[in-house]
């Protein structure tokens, strides 16, 4: 899974066509609740797929932020 302020990719067996909106629920080390938010497909290579986030509030934007500075500090 890769993550960044606009959006995340990740592995899925399911299939949906550009521009799909979905709802979006993933784990980040950053807290033990699950991020629960909006996305819209826009890219897909084979089972990967990018999602673009939209609508998000601002703790999730929070979070979202917070978990990409914490995994930049460990790579």
């Amino acid at each position: 899974m890769n993550i960044n302020e606009g959006g995340i990719a990740g592995l899925f067996t399911a299939g949906w066509d550009m521009g799909t909106a979905v709802s979006l629920q993933f784990s980040v080390p950053v807290t033990t609740i699950p991020v629960r938010v909006r996305g819209i497909v826009r890219n897909r290579a084979g089972y990967r797929y990018g999602f673009e986030f939209v609508g998000l509030a601002l703790q999730e934007q929070e979070i979202i932020n917070w978990t990409c500075r914490t995994l930049d500090l460990l790579h």
